[in-house]
C-alpha cells in the first residue's frame, strides 16, 4: 500500500497540477487503508491478536519504509518545485490520521501501536527542499 501511496502522490499529485491529482491521491490512499484493514476476513482475527503478528508487521514495515526512503528520497535529493513539496508535506501530515482511522475499532492494539510508530518514524524522517 505504501509503495502505491508514494507513487500516486509523487507522480499523480505532483506540483499542485491543474487536474487536482493531490486531492484524488489522498482519497485513493485513505480508501486503500480502509479497505485493507477493515476488510480483512473475520477468520484472521485470532492471528491478528497474536503478539508475533504485531512483531512481524513491525519488521516488515520497517524494511519497507527504509527501502522507500532510500530509493524514493535519496540522500542527495534535488530541489523540488514548491507545489510538489507542499503536496508531499500535506500527504505526510495526513498519513498518520488515515492510518489511525483505518485501524480504528477492528485491529488489535498491538498492531495499531506498531503501525502508528512506523508511520510516525518514517514521516518524521522525510523532508524536501523546494525551489522557488
Amino acid at each position: 500500500i505504501v509503495v502505491v501511496v508514494v507513487v500516486v502522490v509523487v507522480v499523480g499529485g505532483g506540483g499542485g497540477g491543474s487536474c487536482g491529482g493531490g486531492t484524488e491521491a489522498a482519497e485513493i490512499i485513505q480508501n486503500l487503508f480502509l479497505h485493507f484493514w477493515q476488510g480483512y476476513p473475520t477468520h484472521l482475527e485470532g492471528v491478528l491478536k497474536l503478539d508475533i503478528t504485531a512483531d512481524v508487521i513491525a519488521v516488515c514495515d520497517s524494511i519497507l519504509y527504509k527501502v522507500l526512503l532510500d530509493v524514493l528520497l535519496p540522500h542527495s535529493i534535488q530541489d523540488l518545485p514548491e507545489g510538489l513539496c507542499t503536496d508531499v508535506r500535506s500527504f505526510l501530515k495526513a498519513l498518520p490520521g488515515w492510518m489511525d482511522n483505518s485501524l480504528e475499532d477492528l485491529v488489535p492494539d498491538a498492531i495499531k501501536k506498531v503501525k502508528r510508530s512506523g508511520i510516525v518514524y518514517t514521516t518524521g524522517n522525510i523532508s524536501c527542499n523546494q525551489t522557488k
